[in-house]
């Protein structure tokens, strides 16, 4: 017994002084490392002088006085540009949807009371879906509206499409041609899409007229997002018919992932559920991504996860990141420095300081439009996963980056590609075919290509590394060398994910000067011993801001 206790002291005793050591690390990367790399920030912008910056491609006049802003990302360029008008469609599209349900729509019943009397073998009653029909009829009119207007009779494309898929699930059921045939002919449209530019077969039979106006937006590049759902609507079927349930995880479950995997009433697997679905306007253009099983169980039993007031706080805050982002656009020009090629003429130390800002650009202007989009879902009562779970620099590992930042679409592929495919027993050989998918979904440029190839390579690198050091974890969990030489095969970590994702940008053409001025030329000696030191305690204080969040969520559960 007194063995036992003099055994917890010290267990006590060492837990204490890593924390502390955990603590000082962060407080000195806050205080020393933080300001450099704020300074450097500084420096890098200016060394391009007023004259050149007006001349560049891709700055313009911006709303802050005598200030160019960075507008070199078409994206962010053309989401700002419509925002207003946006805002204003979805907000009044929910708003009035919000009138249907509760004026218009009669013999609404306290769903939260009916969860209780609910068999295991699904989420809801059918009833309580059938009560929304008025809901899905204002959709269906408020779709075709939407989509008139941006697409214009393009809109046809993404119908026949969408009939055929959903075709394929109505003849096959269960039968493995299901799943075989939608994956075929999914990814032959999305490639052919993009191939042909969204096709001209109506030119071909004398309607001109439907291929010459395309709309606001060309319905290939929207696609994609169409395209994963039509593959959940047809998976989810196809695991109905045989009695299946995908199991994502055995942790304690969300109710977002008990809908997910709860198969729905047989009624609900109709076309005009699976239309609804497919073209819900709010989760139309961006996502996030959800699956067919949750999606209809908002429409018949709205979230209750998120109260209004917390809504309203979630859309406030994203209006405040987005001013927020477009003030640091109009002092920070690193991004056009970067994909304008200038980078190359810059130190080391600035070229692995633009590779950072180029990261922490792409994480803002994702972070401002998934939030939007879910926010106006979560308005509707549709809730779908969180994307951006973590900052961009909060990230050390490949697994972990990957589960926070499209962490909407990581869930799909975990679904619809991961778990089917073998799980972890295949992990090592699937993953090239899964992260080869969500590089050829993305874009077909060669630049995702090498963005696919790199996350592979690494990737399986991390999983052995990962194993091996669970098997050294308990006999040299105290040796020096092996904690300084688990920090340093981190920050490598670290600086391997970061190049990875700057293929996106680059490709196979310049990520090799990248690695060879940023990291392999003599002038860049100096640099990356500062960037190790700076990623180690970077690493360190990421490890103290984790044990702190377990500490207030087993705080929670007490």
């Amino acid at each position: 017994m007194f063995k036992m206790n003099n055994m917890n002291k010290d267990k006590n005793i060492i837990l204490s002084l890593r924390l502390r050591s955990y603590f000082l690390m962060f407080m000195t990367f806050l205080t020393v490392f933080v300001p450099i790399f704020i300074y450097g920030y500084y420096d890098s912008n200016e060394r391009l002088n007023a004259p050149t910056r007006i001349n560049m491609k891709g700055l313009y006049l911006g709303w802050v006085p005598n200030r160019l802003i960075d507008l070199s990302d078409h994206q962010w360029r053309n989401w700002r540009r419509n925002l207003p008008l946006l805002s204003m469609a979805m907000i009044s599209i929910v708003t009035l949807n919000y009138i249907v349900k509760r004026v218009l729509i009669k013999n609404q019943n306290d769903d939260s009371k009916k969860l209780d009397h609910l068999t295991s073998n699904s989420y809801f009653n059918f009833n309580q879906l059938k009560n929304q029909d008025l809901q899905v009829l204002y959709w269906t009119i408020v779709i075709f509206i939407f989509f008139f207007v941006i697409h214009k009779f393009t809109f046809l494309y993404l119908i026949i499409i969408s009939i055929i898929s959903f075709s394929i699930s109505f003849i096959f059921k269960g039968s493995n041609l299901n799943p075989i045939l939608t994956w075929l002919f999914n990814l032959s449209i999305l490639i052919t899409s993009h191939y042909y530019s969204g096709y001209r077969l109506f030119s071909y039979i004398g309607f001109d007229w439907i291929d010459e106006d395309r709309g606001m937006l060309d319905w290939d590049t929207y696609f994609k997002m169409g395209m994963l759902k039509l593959i959940s609507y047809n998976m989810d079927y196809y695991w109905f018919c045989n009695n299946q349930t995908v199991q994502l995880s055995k942790k304690k479950m969300s109710d977002y992932t008990k809908r997910v995997i709860t198969p729905l009433p047989h009624q609900c697997y109709s076309f005009k559920y699976f239309f609804l679905y497919i073209f819900y306007v709010p989760l139309y253009l961006a996502g996030p991504i959800t699956s067919f099983n949750a999606f209809i169980s908002y429409i018949a039993i709205p979230q209750k996860e998120y109260s209004p007031k917390q809504i309203l706080i979630k859309f406030i805050w994203i209006i405040i990141v987005t001013i927020g982002f477009e003030f640091m656009l109009h002092f920070n020009y690193l991004y056009t420095y970067n994909i304008t090629g200038l980078w190359i003429n810059y130190t080391p130390r600035n070229i692995l300081l633009i590779g950072m800002w180029s990261m922490m650009f792409l994480y803002l202007k994702l972070l401002c439009i998934w939030r939007f989009f879910r926010v106006i879902a979560l308005m509707d009562g549709v809730d779908t996963p969180e994307n951006m779970l973590r900052c961009m620099a909060n990230n050390y590992s490949f697994v972990g980056f990957w589960r926070g930042w499209h962490a909407s679409f990581n869930k799909w592929t975990v679904r619809y590609l991961y778990v089917p495919l073998g799980g972890k027993k295949t992990q090592r050989y699937t993953l090239w075919l899964i992260f080869f998918f969500i590089g050829i979904w993305h874009d077909l440029w060669w630049e995702w290509i090498c963005w696919a190839l790199f996350n592979c390579i690494f990737f399986t690198c991390e999983i052995i590394i990962t194993i091996s050091y669970q098997k050294y974890l308990k006999k040299n969990k105290e040796n020096i060398l092996f904690v300084i030489l688990r920090n340093i095969v981190v920050v490598s970590n670290i600086i391997l994910l970061l190049i990875t994702n700057l293929a996106i940008i680059h490709g196979f053409r310049d990520i090799p000067n990248i690695f060879y001025y940023g990291f392999l030329s003599k002038s860049s000696i100096i640099p990356v011993l500062w960037v190790y030191m700076a990623f180690t305690f970077g690493y360190n204080s990421q490890i103290l801001y984790r044990k702190l969040e377990n500490l207030l969520e087993a705080s929670k559960k007490c």
